[in-house]
């Protein structure tokens, strides 16, 4: 379970890889606003107030700092957390056992885009960086400079299998992936400077409905055609008339230009923008 950190940690960590960024426009740059906390999600507990949910956290959490609670029709708490320490204590310290409820049934977590957030903020893109210069190379380049890192990737090119000179740095950390921003990395005589990855604001799209925030791995909805929303395989289709599953305008459901397509991206686009930080020396716990 991910928790904020202030500090760049001794060891490297468990290697994991992230998805679900893109490179950011070259010699752009990106205005960032003020820290935010991101809100968590509790989910399982049923039959409890918000103001049941806020007594049990003064008891169980007396020093923990919240701004706010909410709760959703379908009894979703979110957690404002209004520092450091509080959302990590929240994260893992949470009073499962202090309710009715199996603390079994019960899950605090970071909402899917925030958690792209925080994963893309510890990647950066190494540019113009040769093909003879190999992984291991640029990995003993980031240990002599101590940087805390998780994993490097030349990035290659799908269609041909063909490698590119962009490569991918997964560090420990926010701080480290900024220093290496700021400072470029030097291998051997050489310099190469670097570019932070942004998280992608493209929405998650089911292929088996066409509705948006889930898969068709997760849909249990009935099989729509993407050409005309009927209730059938889009492979089979043989109507003449062009239908949205999502608006019911005349294009197909995948079509970037939809209304729903660009409503779900802009949406995405404004969580992203309300929990972008700034550089780790500015938390306060």
């Amino acid at each position: 379970m991910s928790t904020f950190t202030e500090k760049v940690p001794p060891d490297r960590g468990k290697r994991k890889d992230i998805d679900g960024h893109q490179h950011p426009p070259s010699k752009t740059k990106k205005k960032e606003s003020a820290f935010k906390i991101a809100a968590l999600i509790v989910k399982g507990l049923k039959d409890i107030s918000k103001i049941q949910m806020s007594k049990t956290l003064k008891v169980h959490l007396p020093n923990a700092k919240i701004e706010n609670i909410l709760k959703s029709q379908t009894n979703l708490f979110t957690i404002q957390a209004q520092d450091v320490h509080t959302f990590n204590q929240l994260l893992t310290n949470f009073p499962k056992t202090a309710f009715s409820t199996d603390p079994n049934n019960i899950a605090i977590y970071i909402p899917r885009t925030i958690r792209q957030v925080f994963e893309t903020e510890k990647i950066a893109f190494l540019k113009h960086v040769d093909q003879e210069i190999t992984d291991k190379e640029i990995e003993e380049a980031l240990f002599e400079s101590n940087f805390a890192f998780e994993k490097v990737q030349r990035i290659m090119l799908k269609k041909d299998n063909r490698s590119t000179k962009s490569v991918k740095i997964i560090f420990s950390d926010r701080s480290n992936r900024d220093t290496l921003v700021r400072s470029g990395l030097n291998i051997g005589f050489l310099k190469f400077q670097a570019e932070r990855a942004l998280p992608s604001n493209k929405p998650l799209q089911c292929f088996r409905c066409w509705g948006y925030g889930h898969t068709s791995k997760y849909c249990h909805r009935e099989e729509l055609c993407r050409k005309c929303a009927e209730h059938h395989s889009s492979t089979t289709c043989s109507n003449q008339l062009i239908k949205c599953a999502n608006c019911s305008l005349a294009h197909e459901a995948n079509n970037v230009n939809c209304p729903k397509h660009v409503e779900q991206k802009e949406k995405i686009q404004k969580t992203f923008d309300e929990y972008i930080v700034t550089p780790s020396n500015n938390l306060r716990s």
